[in-house]
């Protein structure tokens, strides 16, 4: 099986499908996943895009008033079209008997129709957009735009922005950077074993957990011309496009320079562009 053709058949694998899996020839393209690592990475950003758009199905509920709209709707475009036909035939001379339409020819009378109408909605409230941001997500450094952005940074860029809208208090405060770190642990989320010397002199806001993909994260905020977010997880969570030399994203309005240290991924963020990061780690 070619590298091309596996990844349209990946396309149709489900997040966390079984009976996807077991498909024969779905199976077959996921096994050229061990020994692929590029195609593995763009499997993983897949999976995460999609598990991100039916969350959004999910919460998209129908106005109450929806139906009885839509049939109003369409009993005011048939009436006016049989106005304007009945118009039509007089100024013809024609005074034959206009028949109603056949149920093929009475579209809203069929479900299916309206139910692809829906779905349509949904690709361009929920898909469109999603592709749209996918343009932007990379930097301009040729590395990040050739790879795509990580999973795990397209999430924190998507918690973060929630944080900023919902106005999220802190799980913990402290201007005292081992406070927080000792909260962390507690709590069951990664804590920094070091504390990068680009934030170690800075003080300390408060600090977060985040839960990705079962495993908890660890976020903590410092202050001094702007706020810089430290998020360290599990190496083991991160995709193979997070190594130990540091490599820079930026997404939603802002920046990430993220790496590898020991058994752990380390991940810078402020707002802005990358030109705000940190100048060194």
């Amino acid at each position: 099986m070619q590298r091309d053709e596996a990844k349209t058949i990946l396309e149709l694998c489900r997040p966390g499908s079984t009976d996807d899996r077991q498909d024969p020839l779905i199976a077959e393209a996921l096994g050229l996943l061990e020994t692929d690592a590029g195609l593995k990475a763009w499997f993983d950003e897949q999976q995460a895009l999609d598990a991100r758009i039916a969350e959004a199905y999910e919460k998209i509920e129908a106005p109450a008033d929806l139906k009885a709209g839509i049939l109003a709707g369409m009993r005011a475009h048939r009436l006016r079209s049989e106005i304007e036909g009945g118009e039509a035939a007089i100024v013809s001379g024609s005074h034959d008997k206009m028949d109603p339409p056949t149920a093929s020819q009475a579209w809203w009378r069929n479900p299916w129709i309206g139910i692809a109408a829906v779905f349509a909605l949904l690709f361009v409230i929920v898909v469109i957009p999603a592709n749209d941001s996918r343009t932007q997500l990379a930097s301009s450094d040729a590395p990040a735009l050739q790879a795509g952005v990580p999973a795990m940074i397209q999430f924190l860029a998507s918690e973060i922005d929630s944080m900023k809208r919902e106005s999220r208090s802190f799980e913990k405060r402290s201007d005292q950077p081992e406070t927080l770190q000792a909260y962390l642990a507690s709590a069951g989320a990664h804590s920094p074993a070091n504390l990068p010397s680009s934030v170690r002199s800075k003080p300390s806001l408060g600090c977060f957990t985040l839960d990705y993909n079962g495993i908890k994260m660890g976020m903590i905020c410092f202050k001094e011309d702007q706020v810089i977010h430290l998020i360290t997880a599990p190496k083991t969570a991160c995709s193979k496009q997070i190594t130990e030399e540091p490599t820079t994203y930026e997404m939603n309005g802002q920046a990430f320079k993220a790496w590898i240290e020991g058994e752990q991924v380390y991940i810078i963020s402020v707002e802005g562009s990358k030109e705000k990061l940190p100048k060194f780690i």
